[in-house]
């Protein structure tokens, strides 16, 4: 399954937070709780509308499951497997050491995975997302954050 957003904010970004210029860090979130943890497959940020022009950046996220080894970089390995063993996963939401049991799940904002540039700026115009086929580790609504 590939979803496709353009522009939406989850939390508008704070002037003056650090010495980052504008557009730098960027990243997707859930805009819904989650009953257990957050999987993704692929993650692609785009400069163009038409999908067609990658950022490349360094991999971030609001945490990931060490046990099995499932870090952001996984996302953006450009692998196009949408399987559990090649993907993200969140670390809320998640026990460790299993597949499927879920502890408390994801809040709202809690899990985000994202990339920044070192001295690019960019503004996204299109998100490639490839979800794993397991219903219980998706999210009915992402949202695109800037943070700088």
């Amino acid at each position: 399954m590939i979803l496709v957003l353009v522009f939406c904010w989850l939390y508008p970004p704070v002037e003056g937070q650090n010495n980052r210029d504008e557009n730098q860090r960027w990243r997707i979130a859930n805009n819904a709780p989650i009953v257990g943890f957050w999987a993704v497959a692929e993650l692609e940020f785009h400069r163009t509308g038409s999908c067609d022009d990658y950022v490349e950046g360094t991999p971030e996220a609001s945490g990931w499951v060490f046990r099995p080894e499932h870090p952001p970089t996984f996302a953006f390995d450009k692998c196009r497997s949408p399987t559990m063993e090649s993907s993200w996963w969140s670390s809320c939401g998640h026990v460790l050491g299993s597949t499927t049991e879920f502890g408390a799940g994801c809040a709202v904002g809690e899990a985000w995975i994202g990339i920044e540039t070192a001295s690019e700026t960019f503004d996204v115009k299109c998100v490639r997302i490839l979800l794993p086929q397991e219903i219980s580790h998706t999210v009915d609504s992402i949202g695109l954050d800037r943070w700088d």
